[in-house]
Order: C-alpha cells, then structure tokens, then sequence
C-alpha cells in the first residue's frame, strides 16, 4: 500500500472520538470503538479537522492515475476553449484516434518508423529546396516582379 496501514482506520476512528464524545462520553465512545482513551491522538490534522496528510496522499493517487490524468487534461482544454481561445476545443478531436482501433493503428504505423519518416521528410525538404533553386534561377523571370 501507497498509503500507511491502518491510517484510513484510525482516521474515521478519531473522527468518530471527536463528534461523539461530548454526547456520548469520551470513555463509552473509546470502549465501543476499541481505541485508548489518552492516545494523544483526539484531532486528525489541525484545529480544523482537517486531514492535510490524507490529502496529499489522495492527491497523489489521483494523479498517479492514468484515466483520471486522461479526463483531467480533457477537462483542462474545455476550460481553456471557453476561457482563452477556441483552439482548445479541437483539441478534443485527438480523442477520435484514440477511440477508433483502425485510427489507433494508423497512428502505431506512423509512429512505429518514425526515423524512417523523419529522413523521408528531410529528404523532400532537399528536394523541393534545390527544384525551388534550380527553378528561380532558370525561370527567373517568372518569379520577378516588374516595376513600373
């Protein structure tokens, strides 16, 4: 367990202690749940009853899960489409590839060979550079603007 044993137990236990025991009496509250009377332990986290441990824990867990991560950054783009920018929002249409299985393998295929892709790419950027050049430089006058 991520989380220390026992804490989840021990925190509802105090929190019962705590609600219960100026009606009831700390002692009858204390034989009934099988805890000590003098633990030191009355209050969960501060004075407010506020567990600040348990939270970052639950925090943590929350964000160490994938799903929850997944519809988290959905949730943070339609926050930011309805905020700042509309841009955001086709963003969702990422989540159609990951839906669809065909799309899914189209995108394992291209990301599979990604060097092999990178290399086509740069070797067509060359290409197209020296037809640009070759072109400019044949067909100069085409490409030249007249001045009046």
């Amino acid at each position: 367990p991520s989380f220390p044993r026992h804490y989840w137990d021990s925190y509802i236990k105090s929190t019962v202690r705590n609600k219960y025991a100026p009606q009831v009496g700390l002692e009858r509250v204390c034989k009934i749940l099988n805890t000590p009377q003098d633990d030191g332990n009355t209050k969960s986290g501060d004075a407010s009853g506020i567990d600040l441990r348990y939270i970052v824990w639950a925090t943590g867990v929350l964000l160490a899960d994938k799903s929850c991560l997944y519809n988290l950054v959905w949730v943070m783009f339609s926050f930011l489409g309805n905020v700042s920018s509309y841009f955001f929002f086709s963003l969702h249409l990422l989540d159609v590839v990951g839906s669809i299985s065909t799309l899914r393998t189209v995108l394992k295929s291209v990301t599979h060979n990604g060097r092999q892709l990178l290399m086509a790419f740069l070797m067509t950027c060359v290409v197209v550079y020296i037809y640009t050049v070759l072109a400019f430089n044949f067909f100069r006058k085409f490409y030249e603007k007249e001045v009046d």
